[in-house]
């Protein structure tokens, strides 16, 4: 109930959380595959209905963590898998735009996230707009089976070029994921990025059941992580 559907014809349809007058955050959210438009409803709403992964940053806990931020998150109009084929990078990249200045966001606060297939996105996005968002957070990015799926596995190189950018960006994935390799997506990323650098490495250990603690890599200067 705190979003705001909105359709863009030609383009594609997101749900909007205005978080209120004077804010100038933005965070962009792409969803897994599981929450595409795979029907061509334009319903728009899959993606809030399927899981948290789009209410969780309107929640009450995300924003007083944040300082209040706006929320965006896309409706794939099939799969984000078509980024390229179909023109979706820069379909993506206009709409934030025209958010940015119809909100008075600061362009220098604008955080993207995925997850899965959303996370395939997400690094295209990173690759084709290096100066668009200041963090990137990065669920179990579904880079090893992009090509299987329509799209293009990104590049060592195209992975490389995303350290001439200033993002800082945190990886997050499952170290047994069973949909995709966690050694092919997040630690190949991890890897790239952080390439002749020294990391440091941390645990967590938690009270939960099946393997739920979590160890974090990150480099000297945070501007990358990676957390198992």
């Amino acid at each position: 109930a705190k979003f705001e559907s909105v359709k863009v014809p030609g383009g594609i349809n997101y749900q909007f959380y205005n978080a209120g007058e004077g804010v100038d955050k933005l965070v962009v959210w792409f969803h897994g595959n599981g929450e595409g438009d795979l029907l061509s409803s334009g319903n728009n709403v899959a993606q809030m209905l399927a899981n948290r992964g789009t209410v969780a940053w309107a929640s009450d806990e995300f924003q007083e963590i944040f300082g209040k931020a706006h929320v965006m998150s896309f409706q794939a109009p099939d799969t984000w898998y078509y980024a390229q084929r179909d023109g979706l990078l820069q379909k993506a990249a206009d709409e934030i735009n025209d958010v940015i200045r119809k909100y008075g966001v600061d362009p220098q606060k604008v955080a993207v996230s995925g997850c899965s297939a959303g996370g395939y996105m997400t690094t295209r996005m990173l690759i084709a707009y290096p100066d668009m968002f200041a963090v990137a957070m990065i669920n179990c990015p579904a880079l090893d089976v992009a090509t299987a799926r329509g799209g293009e596995t990104p590049t060592d190189e195209e992975l490389a070029s995303i350290k001439e950018s200033d993002t800082a960006i945190w990886l997050v994935q499952g170290a047994t994921d069973s949909s995709v390799a966690t050694d092919d997506c997040s630690v190949r990323m991890f890897n790239i990025l952080t390439s002749g650098q020294q990391t440091s490495q941390s645990k967590i250990k938690q009270e939960l059941p099946q393997n739920s603690d979590m160890t974090t890599y990150e480099t000297a200067d945070n501007k990358y992580k990676l957390s198992l």
